[in-house]
């Protein structure tokens, strides 16, 4: 006869204090404990008191030095532990036979039995922690008599209870008892062999645990230690903790955070830990049948089966939450991602490219981010399905944006939307938003964003459900399968889909709903990311979750701009205003300084070719040739931290990131140019370069190109016309000289033939004979852009400045070519512009550029004029060639070399003008199209035989393009020529949606008046 079929052991008070006096010389008052097949007292004997355990008489000894050699070994290892202690008799002996009975004494755990004490969360916490530790301890602990594979509470084997099923008498509970056996056999069953066992308690129940406060002070009831999984233990401890509690994620957390921060599990235990705790209950209530089926007395089976009661309950409760969930909320509150693929999607989700989600891009379009925090402006509407329509479309119209953004992770406090979002697991509202919404004035199309497989259709039509939802699966590349989800979809537009169905990127795949078909919201589109469809097969997948909840469904339902791309300030509220940045800059900015646009635009984030402003809204940059190898390059932005981190000092000492850049950069110009100034900015640098030539011929006087620019110095603007013969300018200064522009479309000669070139150059000429006739010398120098800029982008005629160079060196000046917008490469053909020309300067200057916008530029020269320099007076440029700098330069030249941008500016460039060349059949305000490589300008014209100058169109079309998110710009004497400087990484997309754009605005132009 086994231990649960032989009556448990009943001596009365009087024979149990003899036992405590015979064998362990106790004696004192004695009252009985509870217990289901052995006898159990209290004895009270002074300040002490003890629990005397009278075995069953069918239990083997064995079992009983078993359940002693835990007590004695956990005593050794946590000695604070509390679990009782085994009390030696009078012979020195811990077990005594008494009759048919063994019989024990231990020490007696003060406080409350657990389960009818008051419960807390630090409660539940404390008991983590404790289970945790008694796991800790028992590691390394063996005893023959732990192996007990047939015991019947042993949860290893659960199929054992199985076949009681048929005992149980409700066909709603039977069903819930046969899916949680289904889930046990397909997805734990087979992960259990390859997982650690140990000796555990194995029955933690909320009447094993004795607390006193918000601490557990006592474990107790060692009959069903037995050799199982490890993970067992805590799964035992929830199953019991979760039994009829409102909260059981509070309380699950509780348990498994306290308990793996003292006894870690891995990520196989936790996947499995909460299936094992529902079996727990499982077996319970299929055992509690068996029993019921079997009882003598109606009393007896209505005992058995109403205590069931709870354990139904919960096991309803766990699987309306969604084992699925459980399992990534125990990873989690066990210290793993929530999912076990969230790192895998992340790194193959990285750089994808998707396709359109609507015939609009969403990216350059303008968005404004709605709030839905309670109390914030439209969220009175909410409940109000076309009073919310009309304030959405008012609040588009009024922030002049296309869509708006709905925020993941929001919490939406203003939604309070009914039972159908209440917890199934505690007493909280579901309000976090874990998707991203596109709000919209009307219906649109919606397209696959990637290629797909069509998984779940379904229609709800609930007040404030999804409506109808289209959820499709995707792979990319060797990464994780995962979920896009669909949601406030036209149940029609979804009529050519079936499960199953492949789908490509950039298919139509359905339509966003009216109000009246997809849950009464306003149209706009659910748009969610999951790596899990854990138990919602159907589609029917939630869209907000509980806020404690929060960190686990991000782990499943990542934010949907993993795919999107959107910088992360399109889902930040910024508080600031153009109105008010304008005016705390008009504070504390000289008035001299200019802000781009009419609209001007709050920047926050550069990307490539992208400059994004304060919404997230993507601006394609054509005209910031100063971040020459993209916005935020990596490679230039680890160049800088990594030499940031290490050194950056002056010149004076001695480092070897200077002489290697020098060398780099050198190697690039034709002898003799083969010594190098490093300065801070293109102005320094023809500073520079025009003290070398003064010093060199002691001359100082400056030949310059008319309309050219060369820096905002006293002794740069003195050379550039473009700021002395503009507002605010005095006109060219008696050190200069002007040669005429040699511009082969506004100009005196309109080709860019040789002779073209010979004839601008013949003014060149007339320069240095007024220069001489009234200083008697000739000039120090002559400086040129090598094409020119701020002219407009004007491409010299063909022989120009060699014919210059040779008359300015024939007068004993210097030439200096200034590269500072032209150089390292943007012109595709060459490193530096001037080669195009077929000349070798005296001096070469460059600037920003060449830190992709880092403070730093150099001059170019000869040894001879660089010795020359040296006279005595040290020129000494505190961090011009710093170590940072000079790392940051390295960087450029490799990222260009490494990229082969020379050969992409060429085929861009290429494309680029090709692409505006073909609009002047249609738009007649083309007068030209020029430049070289990614230095690109067309000039318009009122009329192509006057060449009548339009910068009022050039000028509009510039604000049309801002409108559409492109940045553009004007340049020329005036002002009447388009003007593209984009950084070298614009490739041949972008270089496409620049000419649609412009096609665009032309269109518009036209379409107009002008």
């Amino acid at each position: 006869m086994g231990v649960f079929e032989s009556p448990p052991p009943s001596y009365d008070e009087t024979e149990l204090l003899e036992i405590a006096e015979k064998y362990f010389g106790k004696t004192g008052k004695v009252k009985p404990l509870v217990s289901e097949r052995d006898q159990n007292a209290r004895l009270i004997d002074g300040d002490d008191e003890y629990v005397i355990k009278i075995a069953n008489s069918a239990e083997d000894v064995g079992l009983i030095e078993f359940q002693n050699a835990v007590l004695n070994h956990v005593e050794k290892l946590d000695p604070e532990l509390a679990v009782p202690k085994v009390i030696k008799g009078k012979d020195g002996n811990q077990i005594y036979r008494h009759g048919d009975n063994n019989v024990r004494l231990i020490t007696f755990l003060k406080g409350d039995i657990f389960g009818d004490a008051p419960k807390s969360i630090p409660l539940y916490e404390d008991l983590g922690k404790f289970m945790g530790r008694f796991s800790n301890a028992m590691q390394g602990f063996g005893h023959p008599f732990g192996h007990q594979p047939d015991f019947l509470w042993n949860l290893d084997g659960a199929m054992f209870t199985k076949q009681y099923i048929d005992d149980i008498e409700d066909p709603e509970n039977k069903e819930l008892i046969e899916y949680f056996y289904e889930r046990y056999e397909t997805l734990v069953a087979p992960r259990l062999p390859k997982m650690r066992s140990a000796v555990i308690h194995s029955d933690a129940n909320t009447y094993n645990l004795v607390s006193q406060g918000d601490k557990i002070s006592g474990l107790i009831d060692f009959g069903d230690m037995l050799f199982a999984k490890q993970v067992n233990e805590l799964a035992v401890t929830i199953g019991y903790a979760v039994l009829d509690v409102d909260d059981v994620f509070g309380v699950s957390r509780a348990l498994i955070e306290s308990y793996t921060k003292e006894f870690p599990l891995s990520e196989d235990e936790l996947e499995v830990l909460m299936d094992l705790a529902a079996m727990r209950l499982v077996m319970s209530v299929c055992i509690s049948s068996n029993r019921a089926s079997k009882a003598t007395s109606d009393e007896h089976r209505e005992y058995l089966t109403v205590t069931q009661a709870p354990a139904f309950r919960t096991l309803k409760k766990l699987r309306k939450i969604g084992m699925g969930l459980l399992t990534a909320f125990a990873r989690k509150m066990g210290g793993y991602d929530g999912h076990a693929n969230l790192a895998g999607l992340k790194e193959s989700l990285e750089g994808v490219k998707i396709g359109k989600l609507f015939d609009f891009d969403i990216y350059s379009e303008p968005r404004v981010l709605f709030n839905n925090a309670a109390g914030e402006p439209g969220t009175e509407h909410v409940l109000d399905p076309k009073a919310h329509s009309k304030w959405v479309t008012e609040f588009l119209d009024e922030t002049e944006s296309r869509y708006g953004l709905g925020n993941y992770g929001e919490n939406r406090t203003s939604f309070t939307l009914g039972d159908g979002f209440k917890s199934h697991g505690s007493p909280a509202d579901r309000t976090v938003h874990m998707a991203v919404d596109f709000w919209l004035r009307g219906t649109e199309k919606v397209y696959a964003p990637l290629d797909g497989v069509v998984q779940a259709i379904a229609s709800n039509d609930d007040p404030f459900d999804y409506g109808t939802v289209l959820v499709l699966s995707h792979q990319v590349g060797d990464g994780p399968e995962f979920y896009t989800l669909y949601g406030h979809l036209a149940k029609d537009s979804v009529a050519h889909l079936s499960v199953g169905d492949s789908v490509s990127k950039g298919d139509h795949i359905a339509t966003l709903g009216e109000l009246t078909e997809n849950g009464g919201w306003t149209p706009h589109l659910h748009f969610q990311l999951m790596l899990d469809m854990l138990d919602y097969e159907d589609g029917n997948f939630p869209g907000i979750c509980e806020p404690e909840l929060w960190e686990v469904w991000q782990d499943v339902c990542p934010h949907p701009n993993l795919l999107l791309g959107f910088i992360p300030e399109a889902f930040e509220h910024n508080p600031l205003t153009i109105e008010g940045m304008m005016s705390d800059r008009k504070e504390v900015l000289a008035p001299s300084l200019s802000v781009a646009y009419k609209k001007h635009i709050h920047m926050v984030r550069g990307v490539g070719p992208y400059l994004y402003d304060s919404s997230g809204r993507a601006f394609l940059d054509c005209v910031n040739n100063i971040t020459h190898v993209g916005h935020c390059n990596p490679k230039v932005v680890e160049a800088i931290q990594k030499q940031a981190a290490i050194l950056n000092t002056n010149s004076r000492y001695l480092y070897e990131g200077i002489n290697k850049l020098a060398a780099r950069v050198l190697d690039t110009m034709p002898d003799p140019l083969n010594v190098m100034f490093f300065v801070n900015s293109g102005s320094e640098a023809n500073e520079l370069a025009l003290r070398l030539a003064r010093h060199y011929t002691g001359r100082k006087t400056t030949v310059a190109v008319d309309w050219g620019y060369h820096g905002n110095t006293n002794a740069t603007v003195a050379i550039s016309a473009y700021k002395f013969n503009r507002k605010g300018g005095n006109g060219c200064p008696p050190e200069t000289r002007l040669a005429e522009f040699p511009c082969p479309y506004q100009g005196r000669f309109n080709d860019y033939s040789e002779e073209s070139g010979k004839a601008y150059a013949a003014d060149v000429d007339n320069q240095i004979a007024d220069l001489i006739e009234k200083t008697g010398e000739g000039p120090a120098a002559f400086i040129a852009e090598s094409i020119a800029g701020v002219g407009g982008q004007v491409v010299y005629p063909d022989g120009y400045l060699k014919a210059v160079y040779e008359k300015i060196r024939a007068a004993g000046g210097l030439c200096i070519a200034d590269e500072v917008q032209t150089g390292v490469g943007r012109t595709g053909h060459e490193w530096w512009a001037y080669r195009l020309q077929g000349v070798v300067p005296d001096i070469v200057s460059f600037g920003k550029p060449f830190g992709n916008g880092h403070p730093m530029a150099a001059v170019v020269t000869t040894r001879e004029i660089a010795d020359r320099f040296a006279n005595g007076m040290e020129y000494f440029n505190s961090f011009g060639g710093n170590p940072v700098s000079c790392a940051i330069g390295q960087a450029v030249f490799d990222y260009v070399d490494g990229e082969g941008l020379r050969e992409k500016a060429i085929e861009t460039g290429g494309f680029i003008m090709d692409g505006m060349r073909d609009m002047m059949d249609r738009y007649p305000l083309i007068g030209q199209v020029r430049g070289k490589g990614m230095f690109f300008g067309a000039e318009l014209v009122k009329d192509r035989d006057t060449k009548e100058v339009a910068p009022e169109e050039a000028s509009r079309i510039v604000q049309f393009l801002r409108e559409d998110a492109v940045l553009f710009s004007t340049d020329g004497p005036f002002d009447n020529v388009l003007k593209g400087k984009p950084p070298m990484v614009f490739g041949m997309d972008e270089a496409k949606i620049f000419i649609t754009k412009l096609e665009k605005a032309f269109k518009r132009l036209y379409a107009e008046g002008f």
